[in-house]
């Protein structure tokens, strides 16, 4: 009699998921019509008996190698959806990181185009001060863009010599003492007489960003703390400030790319920290966060005292 209750696919699929799973029915049944039945419902090669070894194994192996093919493109298709996801929340990021420090240098150099006859030296020299702030944080910001870039692609290469802490916190702390002092934060560095191998460039905009972030969170009259300490072979860098503190379940995600974090007081917007945690992690170091009674928030970056 002819084929009239086709195998269901059902249970098949259901073993499969959402994987391409390829079936043959193997039937006595040669009138075209069985043979149409069978393909209308779902199954993907026909043969009949006696069935041919040979035969068999060619159409299995043809019908793998579509299988691998059909994952192949599964693969690149997810790749792509990832991509165009990366894609859209890096434009968001840059938009979000760029419009601010824009919109402080427009604001102050209309302010100076528009006083400047009547603007004191004191006024115009404030207003040339934020905006080359604003200038390099935009700077900063398409600095980590690309290093970034680089690092994921395994394209950076670290340009480690000796330097002393105190060479690295001066780098970091003589661009912010103005701000510092108009809000009234103390800010006390403590390099301990330490040096280590580090990329100077690299290190500095690590500390950049996360004294700006500290900076952002630190209420006026507050205090940030640059510490340096030996411990075994490794030397730690601890950056802390007085601002509110970073629950503990969240202190892993201030370092992810473009996370934020909902229902906290600080937010992470950005690459700033996450291109923290891959420049640091390219020195074969660590960083992370910590909570003090004094300090609620501190940032500590531990780095090798000696090249690898």
């Amino acid at each position: 009699s002819r084929l009239r209750r086709p195998p269901s696919r059902a249970c098949l699929r259901e073993v499969a998921g959402a994987r391409w799973f390829p079936i043959i029915v193997v039937t006595a049944l040669r009138d075209p019509s069985s043979r149409t039945l069978a393909f209308r419902t779902g199954l993907d090669d026909y043969l009949t008996k006696p069935t041919d070894t040979f035969e068999l194994r060619a159409r299995i192996d043809a019908l793998l190698d579509r299988q691998r093919d059909r994952d192949e493109l599964v693969r690149m298709n997810a790749e792509l959806r990832e991509l165009q996801d990366f894609k859209e929340e890096l434009v968001t990021m840059v938009v979000h990181d760029l419009r601010n420090p824009l919109f402080a240098l427009l604001s102050n150099l209309e302010h100076l185009v528009a006083n400047a006859p009547v603007l004191t030296e004191v006024d115009a020299r404030e207003a040339i001060d934020d905006s080359v702030v604003a200038a390099q944080r935009m700077k900063r910001l398409v600095s980590n863009l690309l290093d970034v870039t680089r690092i994921e692609s395994k394209r950076f290469e670290v340009q480690r010599e000796v330097k002393t802490v105190r060479e690295l916190f001066a780098a970091v702390v003589e661009t912010r003492t103005r701000r510092l002092r108009e809000r009234g934060i103390e800010l006390r560095a403590d390099d301990g007489g330490l040096a280590l191998p580090l990329d100077l460039d690299l290190m500095t905009r690590v500390l950049d960003n996360i004294l700006d972030n500290g900076m952002r969170h630190t209420p006026r009259g507050g205090s940030i703390e640059l510490v340096a300490v030996a411990i075994s072979d490794r030397i730690e860098l601890r950056i802390g400030n007085s601002g509110p503190a970073i629950p503990p379940a969240l202190r892993s995600r201030v370092f992810a790319k473009f996370d934020r974090l909902d229902g906290s007081s600080r937010v992470n917007l950005g690459l700033g920290l996450y291109f923290c945690r891959l420049a640091v992690e390219t020195h074969g170091g660590a960083i992370s966060v910590e909570e003090e009674a004094r300090l609620p928030t501190v940032f500590v970056i531990e780095l090798p005292a000696l090249a690898p």
